[in-house]
């Protein structure tokens, strides 16, 4: 093909994708399950076999089944999804809606002041403050007073009246239209009620959607816990509530660890969707926003997940990005998926809720994902520790009565119980009795591991180790300060897994750091010969955390170390008292 034709070619491909005619957004895969469906299956393998694999862009399953859980799944490169989102529309009667009333519009009596619902207390809705022009924008975020959600509801719609008008039977497209023209600094900032904990949904199970009772190889994580307790994980596996008004937006962002959620609106007004899948459509919308907020790039490289920053889809679509778009009705629940972007707009007063979960498909996305160090409370998880306890529990389950995760995780807590006062029993009351009334930690040395690297060469003969022992001495809150020299014991996996049926071996490795920051009584550690981006946030009290007394010999002795004084493990898990 001549140039001069391949060119015009290109540019005619070009214009047309910009165009208004052009396939983008996409509408994304839309699944409408029977009650029969749902009932053959559980809500994991539904996601799996029939939401995730439509939207696989590489890969098919002859069988129509997802392949079974082992080290080569959780080895494998992520797989590619067409689409950042999918919706679901699940049949009225699985769920007896006791929770809201039986009532999906939001506006009857049952919503009312002095009911259930109207009385739940939103206690700190956020005030989204915008500013930017042309597309590009960004949020400040003010906390609010506590409101009622009959309150909420009433003020939702003032708030329409004002920016809207009168006018209620407006198609949602023009409303879209409208939000985004109206978008800007000189509009009203709108409210929303976000990240509640609770639930609306009764007790009933929904045949595996209720999102309060939501069972996923998440629940897996409960066995690391201390305790054996049915509470979830804080944070990831526990239900939030959301209200939202007219205007109110949730901003570009991926799920914490890369995670899968699910949205559910129980009542009210539409809300309106937008999604990049994962892989290289969401790199081409990262660089974009990198491009587009160079400030908030500056300061946390990971500001995305800070929800503060929007572009329009008018402005992704001439910049060639590739995204979806859907409509969430009432009985709707938006599926987002792992390493993708979704943002969008709620068309008036509504109420959703929303977890995060998690499938065997998820682990490669979660090993590649990057947490935000700007907050102690960002979700974490020990992805070595989560794949060793999902092949631990697919190896103990197969040939048995398949049990759920959930119920797996706490059999091996109360297994873990049970050995551990087994030990204690076997300690002397006089041992005992001798630790109990120790009132504080004790000064111990340490062996601090060094994490300086030096550079790779091929005749360069392993140097021999070098042992580095610190006096680790107990401090008081007040004592972890800013610019403080600290040590703190962190978890550390040894990988020597040849074979499905090892396990990996966990030790705990000193590091000697300095506290560059403490908030909310915890303290974030630079580790030595770490960058910014390793940085760890540990509690005050932790029974790992110690202030650095400094090197043994730096005071120019030769001695040996005195006996018995180096670190033990029962050191690092006595309680701070």
């Amino acid at each position: 093909m001549p140039a001069k034709n391949r060119d015009r070619q290109v540019q005619e491909e070009a214009n047309h994708f910009v165009s208004k005619k052009a396939n983008n957004p996409k509408p994304c895969n839309h699944h409408k399950p029977s009650l029969e469906e749902l009932q053959r299956t559980t809500f994991s393998d539904y996601v799996r076999n029939v939401v995730l694999q439509k939207a696989q862009r590489d890969v098919e399953y002859s069988d129509n089944e997802a392949p079974r859980v082992d080290r080569e799944l959780l080895e494998r490169a992520p797989i590619h999804y067409n689409n950042g989102i999918a919706k679901v529309t699940l049949p009225s009667e699985f769920n007896d809606k006791s929770g809201i009333a039986n009532d999906e519009s939001g506006r009857g009596p049952g919503w009312a002041e002095g009911t259930s619902i109207g009385n739940i207390t939103l206690p700190s809705p956020i005030k989204q403050c915008v500013r930017g022009i042309g597309g590009i924008y960004e949020f400040t975020f003010l906390d609010q007073s506590p409101i009622k959600v009959s309150e909420f509801r009433k003020r939702a719609d003032q708030y329409f009246a004002s920016q809207v008008g009168g006018k209620s039977d407006l198609s949602v497209e023009e409303l879209e239209r409208k939000f985004w023209r109206r978008l800007g600094p000189t509009q009203e900032p709108s409210m929303y009620g976000a990240d509640m904990n609770g639930t609306l949904f009764g007790d009933d199970d929904c045949f595996g959607w209720n999102i309060s009772k939501m069972r996923s190889c998440l629940q897996l994580l409960q066995a690391e816990q201390k305790d054996c307790h049915d509470d979830g994980i804080p944070g990831v596996t526990t239900p939030y509530l959301y209200f939202g008004m007219w205007g109110s937006v949730f901003c570009a962002h991926s799920e914490d660890m890369n995670l899968l959620s699910i949205n559910y609106l129980h009542a009210g007004s539409p809300k309106v969707w937008y999604a990049v899948a994962g892989g290289e459509d969401a790199k081409r919308l990262e660089q974009f926003y990198d491009s587009n907020f160079h400030e908030a790039k500056s300061q946390c490289s990971e500001y995305m997940r800070h929800k503060r920053c929007l572009i329009s889809p008018m402005i992704l679509k001439k910049a060639g990005i590739n995204f979806t778009r859907t409509v969430q009705y009432p009985g709707d629940a938006i599926i987002t998926f792992p390493g993708g972007y979704h943002f969008g707009f709620n068309s008036g007063f509504n109420a959703a809720e929303a977890t995060n979960f998690a499938v065997p498909e998820w682990v490669p996305y979660g090993k590649l994902a990057h947490v935000c160090l700007c907050r102690p409370d960002s979700v974490r998880i020990d992805m070595k520790r989560f794949e060793r306890l999902l092949l631990k529990y697919e190896k103990e389950v197969k040939q048995k009565k398949r049990l759920q995760w959930k119920d797996w995780a706490m059999r091996v807590v109360k297994k873990k119980m049970k050995t551990e006062r087994s030990h204690e029993s076997a300690i002397s009351i006089e041992a005992a009795g001798k630790r109990k009334s120790t009132s504080q930690r004790k000064e111990i040395w340490i062996e601090v591991q060094t994490t300086s690297r030096q550079p790779k060469s091929r005749k360069r003969k392993q140097a021999s180790k070098i042992e580095v022992w610190h006096l680790a001495k107990p401090g008081s809150r007040k004592a972890f300060h800013p610019d403080v020299r600290v040590l703190c014991l962190t978890p550390t996996v040894a990988d020597s897994c040849s074979s499905d049926s090892e396990e990996d071996e966990e030790d705990e490795h000193c590091f000697a750091g300095v506290v560059v920051e403490v908030r909310e009584d915890h303290a974030r550690i630079r580790v030595d010969g770490c960058s910014k981006k390793d940085d760890v946030w540990m509690p005050l009290n932790s029974p790992k955390l110690f202030l650095d007394g400094g090197r043994w010999g730096d005071d120019g002795t030769d001695e040996d170390l005195p006996p018995l004084h180096y670190w033990r493990e029962e050191d690092s898990k006595r309680r701070c008292v």
